[in-house]
């Protein structure tokens, strides 16, 4: 049976493919909260993720991956092709505006109780609980757990100052807009 040609459509004529991804890694010393990382890798993807000015995010998320020697706050968005330069200068944008100032007390409470609310909804199975205390013991001596209640703005400001830069990776088709020299 011969296949069906596909349809003509917008996104096909346009992009050929319609997501790319996009990826940053920023190491981070092992003197750093990871709590604060944590949180700031949460900030940063509220910052990026769909919304009314930014309908051209299919997916953002990030993660902290943490080794004896330290970690990485990985952040990750999936964008059309033609975007991926611009997107990835926001992902940039988007942590470092947090090393500038600390957040107002106002604020910073707000953000610190939804996000302590998600990390407690994470460890919510005592498997989860048990990973974490495991990882904690393993990797920080068991004192993680106990830097989610110390939270504070000056460690978030301390946190994004300590990234090293950025690796950014992208996957995905290259889109080139200028004319073919023939």
């Amino acid at each position: 049976v011969e296949a069906p040609a596909p349809l003509e459509s917008p996104i096909r004529q346009e992009y050929g493919s319609i997501t790319a991804w996009v990826a940053a890694s920023y190491p981070f010393p092992p003197d750093v909260s990871e709590e604060a990382v944590r949180m700031l890798g949460e900030l940063a993807v509220e910052g990026l993720s769909f919304g009314p000015s930014r309908r051209s995010v299919y997916n953002a998320r990030s993660e902290v991956v943490r080794r004896a020697e330290g970690g990485e706050l990985r952040i990750q968005i999936v964008v059309p092709p033609r975007e991926v330069d611009a997107w990835a200068a926001r992902i940039g944008e988007a942590v470092a505006r947090y090393a500038e100032k600390p957040m107002s007390a106002v604020l910073f409470r707000d953000r610190v109780r939804r996000f302590r609310g998600l990390r407690l909804r994470e460890l919510d199975t005592p498997e989860a609980r048990a990973q974490q205390a495991a990882r904690e013991l393993f990797v920080g001596g068991g004192e993680r757990l106990a830097e989610l209640a110390r939270l504070d703005a000056d460690q978030l400001k301390a946190a994004a100052r300590a990234l090293r830069p950025a690796t950014l990776v992208v996957l995905g088709p290259f889109v080139n807009d200028t004319p073919a020299a023939n």
